[in-house]
């Protein structure tokens, strides 16, 4: 099995070198130095839903608590999610912030490309998307808004927020329901019907006027209906469409604690920490030998905290250093046959640091170290490293590069709809070594275009798939490792200004494979006895990644009179996803089909009804696109829409 050195390869040692040796020394001179362009880009929260960002994400599944984030092709867990300064673990954490959140809570958002700064975590193999929530300020604010639509929809949103002489405050509350949805109209829920009701708070409090103190809460509550769960027919599947029913009940509390201090001299120190936990209960209308009420519980406790210190050394370049610690535990039971009790535990314990050097030429070089200790998965030093280069006015670009390692995430973090799972202690922790090249040109003042290479090696790479299913098309999932696998390709994307419209576009190709056999064992257990099967499949494509992927926009906004007009449409290139075996008994899951391509169209208006008021309205998937095979139990993964054409209309409010 060929394996990736320990030590640095020469490609990185040269990378991180032979820059520093060319520009460092001007540094020291303290000549003139300046570059604004670094790898960090912000990005509106409703540009990153609608893919003009080149980041896709897709909050289709609160019941298995994933907010897939797509970057480079990549999802899940290449991608970290962090909010004011630390990750957010858990995929209902992901789906709050993205869907569920109101707007004006989150001030700022930031799309950090590629593993060229270690601040990112362990996670950020390909890049992060970072949240910046609310604080309190001067003036009272207050926010609403209320939305219907098609399928009985209906969302309430509120936000307000205040000061009181040293002590802020921002409350949010949201409530959202909806019927089921059957958009293949096959007798079965393709989205359940659910309520949700969340309430946060926040707290800043100034100790003085360099010491900042912030508290903060966040309650969810989700009960669903009618899910489609297990297939509830036999094997051939003769009947397509016949599934039995889910209810599931999530409850997830969240608190968060920080302090910052600024010091005299420009320093910072900032000591933030979170604490989460997760109870869902999933109960399934099946009985007999398979399945019996209630089918599942999930109890996930997640504690997240990170100290950190920022200084400006030498006048004109920063210093950060920092510790960082994670908690995650999670146990589940499925009431089966048999039943199954899964605990799986991650601990993380991470020290980092990094310099960013404002050099001469209008460069940038940030460098720095992470080391990551995972317990029972091992530890490894990961160095990571990016070159800003402003060539000149109208051009410029990133060039980053670095090692990553994580350990496998709970396999209890993301389940649903009739399925087992087996732990994630046989899995082997994942490296990897990334590289990035990003390029952005302004022409002229009315014409954006950017460009980007990449190329994410891994060894041990993570994957979850199905491996084995039942006769009745319950399958099984569990992680695995692919011993190395490798992603590459490019996006090239433009945005044009004229007058009162604007035009945008973005295309992209990957390459997902892995060239050596994949080796995995799974395991079958019957009255007690556990049976071990070697499972080898040939080199091929990695699943679930499409080919090719695009977007398309165009927009018109009278800011006199303010009114906008918004038509977009995102392309999914084909894709391979795991096709069950059509056979009875026990079956090894080792087949795998191609999706057809799509596309989707949304169409948005908004319109200025005065100072305080705004109306909003669209019609998401206005073709009427869904996924197909949703009636066929041997294909599983979600990987199109589940909603056909949506029409909603809503009326915002803001103090």
């Amino acid at each position: 099995m060929r394996k990736m050195t320990n030590g640095l390869p020469l490609w990185f040692v040269v990378f991180l070198l032979v820059p520093a040796m060319l520009v460092c020394p001007l540094a020291w001179a303290g000549e003139d130095s300046s570059a604004d362009s670094t790898a960090e880009e912000e990005q509106q929260l409703g540009d990153i839903l609608e893919g003009a960002s080149g980041v896709r994400v897709a909050t289709m599944c609160t019941n298995c608590n994933i907010a897939s984030v797509t970057m480079n092709g990549q999802t899940g867990d290449h991608v970290q999610v962090l909010a004011d300064g630390i990750p957010v673990a858990g995929g209902l954490g992901g789906i709050y912030l993205f869907s569920v959140a109101p707007s004006e809570s989150i001030v700022k958002t930031d799309i950090v490309r590629g593993a060229g700064t270690v601040l990112t975590g362990s996670d950020a193999a390909v890049g992060a998307v970072v949240f910046k929530t609310r604080t309190a300020g001067k003036r009272p604010e207050a926010w609403a808004s209320m939305d219907v639509g098609s399928y009985g929809w209906m969302s309430l949103k509120a936000l307000v927020s205040g000061r009181k002489g040293s002590v802020g405050g921002v409350l949010t509350a949201t409530h959202s329901r909806s019927d089921g949805v059957d958009a293949n109209d096959d007798g079965n829920n393709n989205l359940g019907r659910f309520h949700r009701t969340t309430v946060a708070g926040d707290l800043t409090w100034d100790l003085a006027a360099n010491s900042t103190l912030r508290a903060g809460f966040n309650h969810y509550d989700e009960n669903q209906w009618d899910n489609k769960g297990v297939y509830a027919g036999t094997h051939p599947p003769v009947e397509l469409g016949s599934f039995h029913k889910e209810n599931v009940d999530i409850v997830r509390d969240e608190a968060f604690l920080g302090f910052e201090h600024r010091f005299d001299d420009g320093a910072r120190l900032s000591v933030t920490s979170r604490y989460t936990g997760r109870e869902q209960i999933t109960d399934d209308d099946s009985f007999g030998l398979y399945q019996q009420q209630p089918y599942m519980f999930v109890d996930e406790s997640i504690l997240l905290a990170d100290a950190r210190y920022t200084r400006t050394v030498w006048g004109q370049h920063t210093f950060t250093g920092g510790v960082f610690y994670q908690d995650l535990d999670t146990k589940g039971t499925i009431w089966d046959f048999p039943a199954q009790n899964i605990h799986d535990v991650v601990e993380q314990q991470a020290a980092y640091a990094e310099f960013e050097f404002a050099l001469p030429h209008r460069f940038n070089l940030t460098a720095g170290v992470r080391y990551d200790d995972f317990g029972q998965f091992g530890s490894e030093v990961s160095p990571r490293m990016s070159l800003a280069w402003k060539a000149t006015s109208s051009l410029n670009a990133v060039l980053s590069a670095g090692y990553g390692y994580s350990a496998p995430r709970p396999i209890l973090e993301r389940i649903c709809c009739g399925a087992r799972v087996q732990s994630n202690s046989k899995v082997r922790p994942e490296r990897s070594k990334n590289a990035l090249l990003d390029l952005n040109f302004v022409p002229a003042p009315w014409l954006k275009i950017t460009g980007s290479l990449f190329r994410n090696d891994y060894e041990d790479f993570i994957e979850k798939r199905m491996t084995h299913t039942t006769a009745y098309f319950h399958p099984t999932f569990q992680q695995v490792n692919y011993d190395l696998a490798r992603f590459e390709g490019g996006e090239l994307s433009f945005e044009s200004r004229l007058g009162d419209w604007t035009f945008g576009g973005s295309a992209s190709r990957i390459s997902a494979r892995f060239d050596d056999p994949l080796h995995y064992i799974i395991e079958l257990e019957f009255v007690g006895q556990v049976t071990e099967i070697p499972i080898e499949l040939p080199p091929g494509r990695i699943l679930n990644t499409p080919r090719t992927q695009g977007s398309a926009s165009i927009a018109w906004e009278n800011k006199e009179r303010g009114v906008q007009f918004t038509l977009e449409g995102q392309y999914t290139g084909r894709m391979l996803i795991q096709e069950l075996p059509d056979r009875e008994g026990v079956s090894l899951v080792t087949d795998a089909v191609e999706t057809p391509s799509l596309w989707v169209y949304n169409v948005r208006t908004r319109i200025r009804l005065s100072d305080h008021f705004d109306f909003n309205a669209g019609v998401d998937n206005t073709s009427n696109v869904i996924q197909s095979w949703l009636d066929d139990p041997r294909y599983e993964y979600n990987w199109g829409p589940l909603r056909g054409r949506y029409i909603w209309a809503g009326l915002s409010y803001a103090l």
